[in-house]
């Protein structure tokens, strides 16, 4: 797959580029969404979710997405931005159920092997962990934001690490507006595993399925500036309805 975006969208660093309106990226009745990037980070679509031209939509029990390519979402020591448009009621088969996640989910958040990146949206929490392999409590931090339901979002997460590639902070944006930041919670060192896929509207380990719709993710290999995120989000508003 080729570039085929905006001019106003950011391409430096883009790893993942989802886009449910987009024919280069779903065509109907297809069970693969294709990555826009060049990366081949394709998802498979697991259950049939529905689709009606401009989204594709999960019903909460069954239906979710899964990368074919297990490493991606690993950003090793480097920081990272995930940027996705959707919807949510906020209901779903369970209270694990994520937009978007590479995480083993069965370890306890903050737990010595609990590597990887989760936006547990009804705990209102999104969760970035290090692998530790030192034996104390690892590299961590907790983003705690204003939950969206029952309204189109612009969802931007970004977390930055320093040079070592210790997790240093955490910004959420909804809708161009910051709406939560923080700083490292634990320190340990090391990476995320690649044992696991990245999925949406899922969480994988806990069985966790979110009712709601995808209409575009996207994700860098190092953290987007505000004046970046901005041109995102005005490339993006007017087709959303988003001010």
């Amino acid at each position: 797959m080729a570039f085929n975006f905006s001019p106003k969208v950011v391409t430096d660093g883009l790893v993942l580029a989802l886009d449910a309106a987009n024919p280069k990226s779903y065509v109907s009745g297809s069970s693969t969404w294709y990555d826009l990037s060049g990366n081949n980070n394709n998802f498979n679509l697991l259950n049939s979710p529905s689709y009606d031209g401009v989204k594709l939509s999960f019903n909460g029990t069954t239906q979710y997405g899964s990368c074919v390519n297990t490493t991606f979402g690993n950003f090793g020591t480097g920081s990272f931005t995930l940027e996705y448009v959707f919807y949510t009621d906020g209901t779903g088969s369970n209270t694990f159920a994520s937009p978007i996640m590479k995480r083993l989910a069965v370890t306890t958040i903050g737990g010595l092997t609990g590597e990887g990146w989760v936006d547990r949206i009804f705990a209102s929490i999104f969760f970035a962990q290090d692998n530790n392999p030192t034996a104390v409590r690892a590299n961590a931090l907790e983003i705690n934001y204003s939950t969206p339901y029952n309204k189109i979002n612009h969802v931007v997460q970004v977390i930055s690490k320093d040079s070592t590639g210790l997790i240093v902070t955490g910004s959420t944006y909804i809708n161009n507006l910051v709406t939560a930041t923080a700083t490292r919670t634990w320190i340990g060192n090391g990476s995320v595993d690649n044992n696991f896929n990245t999925q949406i509207m899922h969480s994988n380990g806990e069985n966790g399925y979110l009712s709601g719709s995808m209409y575009i993710v996207r994700a860098y290999n190092r953290a987007l500036s505000q004046s970046e995120i901005l041109q995102n989000y005005n490339a993006t508003k007017g087709r959303f309805g988003l001010t």
